[in-house]
């Protein structure tokens, strides 16, 4: 099974490691495989550098450049070549779509009301992280 992932979802998993995000961060290889993007793994690099972040949680650079080099090792990253304009009141999200579609990823999941909103897209599924994994639950 392949999935995209949005930036909001891998700075969850994170920062909250009981949380929804992380459990699915856990199933990566037993059951399927988080497909990403330079541009997704910068995005989250940078958030992760947030300073509202970095006050609320005790992290440090050092952890956030051995997560990032571990989801480079855990994750297929590959360069998009397909974008699509379909998420007009954030255009930066539109790179999740054109990376599910290019990828024909199974599911995309995120936290993002731009994107739940959509229920699917090009039908793929677009689920927050609890419905996926109520999904893989019953799989």
């Amino acid at each position: 099974m392949k999935i995209v992932v949005d930036a909001n979802i891998l700075v969850s998993a994170f920062i909250v490691k009981v949380g929804k995000p992380a459990q699915i961060l856990k199933y990566i290889s037993k059951k399927f495989k988080i497909i990403t993007t330079e541009e997704i793994l910068s995005e989250t690099n940078r958030a992760l550098h947030y300073l509202h972040i970095r006050k609320r949680y005790p992290i440090t650079d050092r952890e956030i450049k051995v997560y990032i080099v571990g989801l480079r090792k855990v994750c297929i990253v590959i360069n998009p070549r397909i974008r699509v304009s379909i998420v007009k009141e954030d255009p930066s999200d539109n790179k999740f779509l054109a990376l599910a579609k290019e990828t024909k990823a199974d599911y995309i999941i995120s936290g993002d009301p731009h994107l739940t909103k959509l229920d699917r897209y090009k039908g793929i599924p677009v689920v927050t992280p609890a419905q996926f994994l109520d999904i893989i639950s019953t799989n």
